[in-house]
């Protein structure tokens, strides 16, 4: 297990936003000594500590204070994350008000937990990672799931330095850190009196994005199985024939993506066993898509939850040399009408290659 950490000489300074000495730790030791100074778990550019600057990490850091309970028989302690952690690698450090009173609360167990994971080479990734372990690990401040975190430096030889066999986004699965979207926005029944229409609307947004396959059909038969009462075979037969009809006349028109367009391949040239699709899309886009339609600032796109339930195995999944995987991410769109912008790097900090607008309808 390694983790990289930039710390200050600084301890317990709040006003301070520069963490400009690297250090790779490799053992407990090398650990305590670090973390009796102020430190961040990211590399930011010309080392300042905002989320702008953010530019990689490859571990993140969580804070317990219990605060959950006042019931020491419902308290997190170090030695818990073991188990909790379904055996994925940790590190355990008291904070500086570890069994101390604070915020009106009685003395009890307060820690940060050290979460080695895959290079992340965005913030978005980074936060996105943060709040799938939170929503796991409710147990966990919310307010302390910011790319940009920053822990005060503590003096102490209480560390629990756990290698597991896994790092816990590789337990976790991307699937959990990006929500799977339901085609039908979140409404479990599709009830009577909307049912051909919902159905026919969901058939159109399967055939445009994945076309007519045997895959795609089943998609749509997984939808139509919470209509209440059930249409009839027939009636879904009608209704997937005049979609695939609609599917062949949006292929004619003028900047069609294919299906088999939306996903691409990944190849690891590297020459590192750190690469993995979606770390090299964010890479080759740092910036993310751009839809300029704020007067105001630069709307950059939030990633959404991708509905491609086989391209999310691999999503997270480290490539080995030379080796290939696909992938594909997904954002929300703040309008229906508005150019996508997309402008590629050579990697993060690295020169401008080209963009391309992308037309929404």
């Amino acid at each position: 297990m390694r983790l990289t950490i930039h710390r200050s000489n600084f301890q317990g300074n709040a006003k301070n936003c520069i963490y400009d000495i690297k250090c790779l730790i490799e053992d407990m030791e090398q650990l305590k000594e670090v973390v009796c100074f102020d430190h961040v778990c990211a590399n930011f550019k010309n080392n300042y500590r905002n989320k702008d600057n953010f530019l990689e990490c490859d571990c993140d850091v969580f804070d317990c204070d219990n605060e959950h309970s006042d019931n020491p028989n419902d308290w997190i302690y170090p030695e818990d994350y073991e188990y909790l952690l379904e055996g994925a690698s940790h590190v355990v450090v008291p904070s500086r008000n570890d069994n101390k009173e604070k915020n009106g609360k009685v003395a009890q167990p307060r820690h940060h937990v050290y979460i080695p994971h895959r290079l992340f080479l965005t913030s978005d990734e980074c936060e996105i990672f943060k709040k799938q372990v939170y929503e796991k690990y409710n147990f966990f401040d919310k307010n302390a799931l910011d790319c940009s975190r920053f822990i005060f430096g503590n003096i102490t030889d209480e560390v629990i330095w756990f290698e597991g066999e896994k790092n816990l986004d590789e337990i976790l699965g991307v699937a959990d850190a990006f929500t799977l979207l339901e085609l039908k926005e979140h409404t479990p029944v599709i009830e009577q009196g909307s049912r051909n229409s919902t159905m026919s609307h969901l058939a159109g947004k399967i055939i445009k994005r994945y076309g007519a396959t045997e895959e795609s059909y089943l998609m749509y038969l997984e939808q139509a199985s919470k209509c209440t009462p059930p249409l009839d075979d027939s009636e879904l037969n009608s209704i997937w024939y005049s979609a695939t009809k609609f599917g062949k006349k949006i292929a004619s028109q003028e900047g069609y993506i294919k299906p088999e367009d939306y996903n691409q391949d990944t190849t690891n040239k590297s020459g590192k066993d750190i690469i993995s699709p979606m770390s090299a899309w964010f890479a080759a886009f740092p910036e993310g898509p751009i839809q300029d339609n704020d007067k105001n600032k630069v709307n950059k796109l939030k990633v959404a939850g991708h509905p491609d339930k086989t391209l999310l195995n691999n999503q997270s999944a480290t490539i080995k040399k030379d080796g290939t995987l696909s992938g594909a991410v997904a954002y929300e769109l703040t309008d229906l009408t508005t150019p996508v912008k997309l402008t590629a790097y050579k990697g993060v900090g690295g020169i401008e290659l080209g963009s391309q607008e992308f037309a929404v309808k």
